[in-house]
């Protein structure tokens, strides 16, 4: 799945790891920002940290997380 904001400066990406060696496995929120990799997080709070909430859902077409 993969979410933009409005004015498509940031990027989210739900990605899914396995068998990495430094036991990272499962779903991560992979974020963008103009198509370079800011961080990888696991959960929507650590997400606000990078991106306005109220952005990404106002492309989702519902209110923000």
């Amino acid at each position: 799945m993969r979410v933009r904001s409005a004015d498509r400066q940031w990027v989210v990406d739900v990605i899914r790891l396995a068998l990495t060696g430094t036991h990272r496995d499962g779903e991560w929120l992979r974020i963008k920002r103009w198509g370079w990799h800011v961080a990888d997080v696991r959960t929507v709070a650590e997400l606000a940290w990078y991106v306005d909430l109220a952005t990404l859902g106002e492309v989702l077409g519902r209110p923000a997380w």
